[in-house]
């Protein structure tokens, strides 16, 4: 499996905003500064993760972007999904018209792919972004 640089950038520069600011919205031009990001790229992923309710944000001269809740509180599943970048997407579901289409029938494969699914999704949502805060020497 392999991440995509838009979750990457994503995580970044939501970890960029956890940053305490003096509780001040931060401009996406800093975030993209800090973290060396492509300012376009960054628009984008920013705009979904609004739309997700992941993050705000306000505009003007002291406008940019918050967090709508911790770091803690958002987990890497909740990035992918709201930038529609899900590790696993059946090509096939519930439905019996899509099943007389599998090999066998009724389908055998498709509980099997739903389980497998149900596990990445958990293992995904246990991972929140505080983990990539947090300074490897005060894990020692």
């Amino acid at each position: 499996m392999q991440i995509s640089t838009k979750i990457e950038y994503a995580v970044r520069g939501l970890v960029v905003l956890s940053v305490e600011n003096d509780g001040k919205p931060t401009p996406l031009k800093e975030v993209c500064r800090v973290q060396n990001l492509p300012m376009k790229y960054m628009e984008h992923i920013f705009n979904s993760l609004r739309k997700a309710g992941l993050i705000s944000s306000l505009r003007g001269a002291y406008g940019g972007y918050s967090l709508v809740r911790p770091l803690e509180q958002i987990s890497l599943w909740d990035v992918m999904e709201s930038l529609g970048e899900v590790p696993i997407d059946l090509n096939c579901n519930e439905e019996v018209a899509q099943r007389e289409y599998c090999i066998g029938f009724p389908c055998n494969f498709l509980d099997t792919w739903l389980e497998i699914a149900d596990e990445v999704r958990l293992f995904f949502v246990g991972i929140s972004l505080s983990r990539f805060s947090q300074n490897k020497e005060e894990e020692k």
